[in-house]
C-alpha cells in the first residue's frame, strides 16, 4: 500500500473511533422519522435534558420564528409550533456542538478558533435557510442543519489531530488558501471526506452526507441523480455568501462571480441574494445567543467581519508585495542573463568572460565581494577573476592547480544539497589563503558551475545579509545562474577549440600545399635530371666534334676574320658543354662527404676570399658569429662553393655598393645551426622571389646568368639534411638562411673537427 494512502487510512480510522451522537439526539432522530410518534413523546425526551430544554424554548421564542405572539413556556407547545423537522434539526445541531466542545478534554491549544468556526457554520446555516425559502423542493429547516454541519470534518480533524491540523490553519492564514488545499497538502485528505466518513458512522440521512461531502464541488459536476442535489447547491451558495460577508472562520474570500453563477442556476435574482447578505449578520447574532456561544449582537458581528476582511486583505497584500518583489528580482535576473548571453558573443577570451560572470554574480546577489574561476584543461591550472569592495579593480589570476583533487567535485557541506550551495570558507580554502586579507568577513558561499555533468569551476561570493542565510528560492535562482554560466563557459571552450581546429587545419593545408609543391619540384628535378643525362650523352659528342674542328680550322686559316669566326664557334661550343655540365651537376649532384667540420672556419675563409674579390666594387663582406668553434657534420668543399655562390648573387644585387654579411646563428635549445647570407641590395619582388629557386630562372639580364646557382645551393642543402629559407622585398635586401641539424653533445673544438682550407 502506498505510504500516502496508508496515512489517510490511519486518519480515517481515528475519525471512526470518535464518540457517537448522544442518546437524546439519537432518540429524537428516531422519533421524528416514525409515524407513531406524538408531540408528548418528543417533549418527554427533550425535557429529560435541562440544557436542551432551555435552548429549544429560546429557539421558539427567538425572532427567527416570527408569528409567535406570546412567550412559549412548555416544551410540548414548542414542539407543536416548531414541528418535528425543526426539533430534529435543532437537537442535532446543539448536540453536535456539545460533542466537539472539548469540555473536559485534554486539549492542545491550536490556532483553530472554535467559536469563530461555529459562527461561520451558523452563517452558512442561516444563509442556507434563507436561500431554501426561495428554492423549490428544499426544506428550509433541513437546509439550516445542513449548513450548520457542512464543515463538521474540520472540527473532527482538530479533535483527533490537533497538532497537525494546527499546521493546516496556519497555512490557510499565511498563504491565504482554502482549507481543502492546505489539508490535502499536509494531511493528504480534506475535511469533506472526513465529514462524510463521520456522518456515515452517525447514520445521517444520505442527502445530509452528500452536502457535507460535496458542497465545494461545482454544480455542473454534480451527478443529476444525486440525492439532495439541490440541497448541496443551496449550501454551496450559502458557504460562498458567508465567506463573502467574512462571518466567523472560513476559507478566504471567494469569487463573487462563482456565487452569482450558482445563484443564477438556482433561479435566485442578484437583488434577492444581496438582501439575504444584508440579513445574515442579524440572523447569526440570534443563533449565537441561542446556542450560548457568547453575547454577540449584529454590530459586534459586523465589526468582526470587517476585522476578518482587513486581516485577509493584509495577508493578500503581503503576498502581492512579495510576488511583486519576486517579479522584480526575476526581471533583474532575466536582464542579467540576457546581458551574459550578449557578452558571450562579444567575449574575445576566457578572461573577458570571467570578468563579466563575476560582475553578473555581484549584481545578482547584490554583494561587493565575488570571485569566479574555471579549471583549466585537465584541471592543471585555475583561472579566475576576483572583485573586492568598491574602489579596488577586479583582479585576474592564474594558478597552477596545486590543490589537485582536493577540489571537490561537488561540495558536500551544504545545507542545500539539492542545489550544491555550500559555505566557501572550507571548500574553497585555497582561495582564502591567497586573497583572504582583501575579501572581508563574509559569510561566504560557493556555487559549483557544471556543464554536461562535468565541473568547470565555481562562484565564490559573500552573502549580503549575515542574519538571513540563502533561502530555497535564492538557491533555485542561483542554480539558474550557475547553469547559464556553465553553458557560456562550455560554448566559449567549444568556440576556442573550433578556432584552434581551424588554425590547425589551415596549417595542415599549408603544409600539404608545400609538400605537394615540393613533391612536384622533385619530380620536375627528376625529369630534368633524366633529360640532362640523355642530352649530355647525345649533345656533348657533337659539341666536342664542332669545337675540335673549329680549333683545327682556326690553326690553318690565314684570314683573320675567318679565324675569329672559328674561335667564336669553338668558344660557344665549349660554353654549351659547360651548360650541360652545370645541368648534370644540378640534376645529379655528387654525394656529400660529410664529416665533423668547423663551419666557422669555412665561413671565415670564404668571406676573406670574397672580400678581396669585391673590394674594388664598393661591396663590403663581413663574417658574424664566427668567433667560436661551431662544429657540424658537413661536406666542407660543397658548403664553401654554396657560400661563394650566395655571396656572388648578393654582390650582383649590390651593384651600386652595399654590405654583405655571412652570419652563423647557433640555436642550442633546438639543436639547430643557422647560416644566413644577407645583403643590402635592391631585393626581389614577389614574383621573382617565388621563382628564385627554379632551374634556369635568373633575375639578371639575358645572357648574364644561367639561373642554376640558387637551385644548386638548395640541392647541396638538401644533401646535408638542411632547409633553405629565402626572405626578400623590393628595396629591402635579401636574406638566404640555411638551417643544419646540430646534435647536442657534438664536437665543438677545432681539435675534433677538420679545419683545412677549401
Amino acid at each position: 500500500m502506498d505510504v500516502k494512502v496508508r496515512k489517510v487510512q490511519l486518519i480515517v480510522d481515528q475519525v471512526d473511533s470518535l464518540p457517537t451522537l448522544p442518546v437524546v439526539a439519537t432518540r429524537v432522530l428516531a422519533l421524528a422519522t416514525s409515524d407513531q410518534t406524538s408531540v408528548r413523546d418528543l417533549s418527554d425526551i427533550i425535557e429529560s435534558d435541562p440544557s436542551l430544554t432551555s435552548r429549544i424554548l429560546a429557539l421558539v421564542n427567538s425572532a427567527s420564528f416570527g408569528g409567535v405572539r406570546a412567550q412559549v413556556s412548555t416544551v410540548s407547545r414548542a414542539c407543536s409550533l416548531l414541528g418535528f423537522e425543526a426539533i430534529r434539526n435543532s437537537v442535532l445541531s446543539l448536540k453536535v456542538f456539545d460533542l466537539f466542545s472539548r469540555k473536559g478534554h485534554n486539549a492542545y491549544r491550536t490556532s483553530f478558533d472554535r467559536r469563530a468556526f461555529w459562527k461561520h457554520s451558523l452563517a452558512v446555516a442561516a444563509a442556507s435557510q434563507l436561500i431554501a425559502r426561495t428554492v423549490r423542493g428544499v426544506n428550509p429547516d433541513e437546509a439550516f442543519v445542513a449548513g450548520l454541519l457542512h464543515d463538521i470534518g474540520k472540527v473532527a480533524l482538530d479533535f483527533v489531530l490537533p497538532k497537525t491540523f494546527d499546521q493546516v490553519v496556519r497555512r490557510v492564514k499565511s498563504h491565504c488558501t482554502t482549507f481543502a488545499d492546505a489539508e490535502n497538502r499536509i494531511l493528504g485528505v480534506d475535511h469533506t471526506v472526513i465529514g462524510k466518513r463521520l456522518t456515515e458512522n452517525w447514520d445521517f440521512p444520505e442527502k445530509l452526507i452528500n452536502v457535507i461531502w460535496l458542497h465545494h464541488q461545482e454544480a455542473a459536476h454534480l451527478p443529476g441523480n444525486l440525492q439532495g442535489r439541490e440541497l448541496v447547491r443551496v449550501v454551496g451558495l450559502a458557504d460562498l455568501l458567508a465567506r463573502e460577508q467574512r462571518i466567523g472562520m472560513g476559507s478566504p474570500m471567494s469569487s463573487a462571480e462563482a456565487a452569482a453563477t450558482l445563484a443564477d442556476q438556482l433561479g435566485i435574482a442578484p437583488s434577492h441574494l444581496e438582501t439575504i447578505g444584508k440579513k445574515l449578520h442579524a440572523a447569526v447574532a440570534e443563533h449565537v445567543r441561542i446556542m450560548g456561544l457568547e453575547n454577540s449582537d449584529e454590530q459586534t458581528l459586523f465589526y468582526e467581519s470587517v476585522q476578518n476582511a482587513n486581516a485577509e486583505l493584509g495577508v493578500v497584500n503581503d503576498r502581492l508585495m512579495a510576488a511583486t518583489r519576486h517579479l522584480h528580482r526575476q526581471k533583474r535576473h532575466a536582464d542579467l542573463l540576457l546581458r551574459m548571453g550578449r557578452s558571450l558573443a562579444e567575449a574575445r577570451s576566457m578572461r573577458h568572460l570571467l570578468d563579466d560572470l563575476c560582475r553578473t554574480m555581484a549584481e545578482w546577489v547584490q554583494t561587493e565581494v565575488c570571485a569566479v574561476y574555471v579549471l583549466g584543461d585537465g584541471r592543471g591550472f585555475i583561472e579566475g577573476t576576483l572583485r573586492t569592495p568598491q574602489g579596488r579593480p577586479a583582479e585576474h589570476f592564474v594558478f597552477e592547480n596545486d590543490v589537485g583533487e582536493a577540489l571537490p567535485l561537488r561540495p558536500m557541506s551544504s545545507p542545500h544539497e539539492h542545489f550544491g550551495l555550500a559555505r566557501a570558507e572550507r571548500d574553497e580554502a585555497w582561495l582564502f589563503e591567497r586573497f583572504g586579507t582583501v575579501m572581508g568577513e563574509g559569510p561566504f558561499f560557493t556555487l559549483p558551475i557544471f556543464a554536461h555533468d562535468e565541473r568547470l569551476g565555481a562562484f565564490v561570493f559573500s552573502w549580503p545579509d549575515p542574519k538571513t542565510p540563502p533561502r530555497d528560492q535564492d538557491c533555485r535562482d542561483l542554480e539558474i545562474l550557475a547553469g547559464a554560466a556553465g553553458l557560456n563557459i562550455s560554448l566559449l571552450y567549444q568556440r576556442e577549440q573550433t578556432v584552434r581546429m581551424l588554425e590547425s587545419l589551415a596549417e595542415a593545408s599549408r603544409q600539404a600545399s608545400e609538400a605537394r609543391e615540393e613533391l612536384l619540384r622533385k619530380r620536375n628535378l627528376a625529369s630534368v635530371g633524366a633529360m640532362a643525362a640523355g642530352a649530355a650523352h647525345e649533345i656533348n659528342n657533337p659539341l666536342a666534334v664542332i669545337s675540335g674542328r673549329a680549333q683545327i680550322l682556326a690553326e690553318t686559316e690565314d684570314d683573320p676574320k675567318k679565324r675569329r669566326a672559328l674561335d667564336i664557334i669553338a668558344e660557344q661550343a665549349q660554353r654549351a658543354s659547360d651548360i650541360i655540365s652545370d645541368l648534370m651537376s644540378f640534376a645529379r649532384p655528387p654525394s656529400a662527404k660529410r664529416r665533423p667540420t668547423d663551419l666557422a672556419v669555412v665561413v671565415r675563409k670564404v668571406v676573406a676570399t670574397q672580400a678581396d674579390r669585391l673590394a674594388d666594387k664598393n661591396v663590403a663582406v663581413e663574417a658574424l658569429g664566427c668567433d667560436e668553434p661551431l662544429v657540424v657534420d658537413i661536406d666542407g668543399e660543397q658548403l664553401s662553393w654554396a657560400i661563394e655562390e650566395l655571396v656572388t648573387n648578393a654582390a650582383y644585387a649590390c651593384q651600386a655598393g652595399g654590405r654583405i654579411t655571412v652570419a652563423l646563428e647557433p640555436d642550442r635549445d633546438n639543436d639547430r645551426l643557422g647560416l644566413a647570407v644577407t645583403d643590402t641590395g635592391e631585393g626581389m619582388d614577389h614574383e621573382t622571389l617565388s621563382k628564385a629557386c627554379n632551374p634556369f630562372f635568373s633575375g639578371r639580364s639575358a645572357g648574364r646568368g644561367r639561373g642554376l646557382g640558387l637551385p644548386k645551393v638548395q640541392r647541396i642543402a638538401e644533401a646535408h639534411g638542411a632547409s633553405l629559407r629565402l626572405d626578400s622585398a623590393t628595396g629591402q635586401g635579401t636574406s638566404v638562411r640555411l638551417l643544419f641539424d646540430w646534435p647536442a653533445g657534438g664536437a665543438e673544438t677545432p681539435s675534433a673537427a677538420t679545419s683545412e682550407a677549401y
